[in-house]
């Protein structure tokens, strides 16, 4: 589990206006976490409605099937290719790009120990799709097709155009090559019976997706040790809901987030990894954040707007123009630094040109410029009073990034309780489908193709501001 600071929020450190009375803070909301931590292990317990995800890894027997099957397949396919998009997929992505090799996909064949190359083919533009498409031999891939229920237009088209390639390329034996991961009862669970696909059913009240058989297939088809990552969410679950607030690092995390966005109004917050394997992992908390936490509705059906603006970066390569932006521009952002304590290797710099002014930097390793270059970012922080947290990770491996991604999620459900909001339900999106699929043509959505004509129509009709 990861370290906190909390030390840079502090009204004390950075000035009250900005800053946090922690003691009164942590002690005014004290019994308010408890009561959200017994409701979401109530529901955790029974199994409730979109809270199955914090049961992830139990089903003992789901866990041998995806065992079972990387074993099985393990050096028929080079490229794995990952179809869908959303939250859930970004989430896999950036849970690879954290626990493979840096240049997993350049690596030859014996370096990766004869496990496949990875992609994930999130977007429709057509010309990335074609050429993307050139580079691979259909006879040597493995498509992975996962949706929830069918619903997201973009990731069906790229599963019926790789159907269509893999049909062409291969022929009637292009089923060993389609593997599908769905909810129960889909639409895609259906055809991939029908047309003989393998298929992974994941649970319906999971709320949260990404902690499935979703995650767990590429990752056991790459090497990764599924048991290792199932047992750091297993612990930050249970961790999170059997501490009190002052030893939960989870629930702390989330009502500073949530302070700091309702009592000081910093409407962005800025996540800030300093090691590039958690490049995408800000982005992944980003899509997670936005997409279900700004909600306009309270449960009680009250107008009560929020939501919080996440900003991706990336440390010592941002860090000059992002610095420059939190230090001088508008005092309306959180930041949380993610760092690691021990990397997987390290580097020394020589001790060259020692009779110029870079002659310092000769002895030192660059883990100890990394974490100069972190506590410079946070004393310049400091001093423009900017309010910011620090996670630091032991180091980079599936139980840690399991523990981090699962804290995440956590932090971001009890944040929901705070803002009294429901997180998994998501209107916008459903009303963008259906826009969508009624200028498609789909049998049902006349009326929404009507509707939306007319508001075209009358926007059409405005007259020209240079007229």
């Amino acid at each position: 589990m990861y370290k906190l600071d909390y030390t840079n929020v502090r009204q004390e450190v950075i000035g009250a206006e900005h800053g946090i009375d922690l003691d009164f803070t942590f002690s005014n909301y004290s019994q308010k976490i408890t009561n959200i931590l017994q409701e979401i292990k109530t529901k955790q317990e029974s199994n409730y409605q979109n809270y199955g995800w914090l049961n992830f890894g139990k089903e003992k027997d789901i866990v041998k099937e995806v065992l079972d099957y990387a074993k099985m397949v393990k050096g028929k396919f080079e490229d794995i290719l990952v179809v869908g998009n959303g939250t859930t997929v970004f989430g896999v992505e950036s849970s690879l790009k954290a626990l493979l090799r840096p240049f997993w996909n350049q690596r030859c064949k014996d370096e990766r120990d004869d496990f496949p190359r990875i992609h994930f083919l999130k977007y429709i533009d057509p010309d990335t799709i074609n050429e993307f498409a050139r580079t691979k031999d259909m006879k040597k891939c493995l498509f992975i097709v996962t949706s929830k229920d069918c619903a997201n237009p973009s990731a069906m088209s790229l599963f019926m155009i790789a159907k269509r390639r893999l049909e062409y390329e291969i022929g009637e034996n292009y089923r060993m090559h389609m593997l599908v991961v769905t909810v129960q009862g889909s639409v895609l669970e259906q055809i991939a019976y029908q047309e003989g696909y393998k298929c992974f059913v994941v649970p319906e009240n999971l709320g949260f997706n990404f902690y499935s058989s979703v995650s767990l297939v590429p990752m056991a088809l790459c090497g990764i040790s599924i048991e290792e990552f199932i047992g750091g969410i297993q612990d930050a679950i249970k961790n999170t809901l059997n501490n009190k607030l002052i030893n939960n690092n989870t629930a702390q995390v989330a009502l500073l987030h949530h302070y700091l966005r309702t009592q000081r109004n910093k409407y962005i917050t800025v996540i800030i990894p300093y090691a590039e394997r958690l490049l995408l992992m800000p982005k992944w908390f980003s899509y997670l954040v936005e997409e279900t936490l700004s909600r306009d509705m309270s449960k009680d059906n009250e107008y009560a707007p929020h939501g919080q603006i996440c900003y991706n970066s990336q440390g010592s390569g941002d860090q000059r123009s992002l610095l420059q932006m939190m230090a001088e521009g508008p005092n309306d952002k959180q930041i949380t630094i993610i760092n690691v304590e021990r990397f997987n290797s390290d580097n020394a710099i020589p001790e060259y040109f020692k009779y110029t002014s870079i002659g310092y930097l000769g002895g030192k390793t660059l883990t100890e410029l990394t974490n100069a270059e972190i506590e410079a970012l946070k004393m310049t922080l400091i001093d423009k009073q900017r309010p910011n947290i620090t996670l630091t990770l032991p180091e980079i491996n599936p139980y840690e990034i399991g523990s981090l991604m699962a804290s995440m999620s956590l932090g971001v459900l009890i944040k929901s309780y705070l803002y009294n909001i429901d997180p998994f339900h998501m209107p916008q999106l459903e009303q963008m489908y259906d826009y969508i699929c009624a200028q498609l043509g789909r049998y049902g959505y006349e009326h929404t193709l009507e509707a939306m004509r007319a508001k075209q129509a009358m926007f059409t009709a405005l007259p020209a501001l240079l007229e």
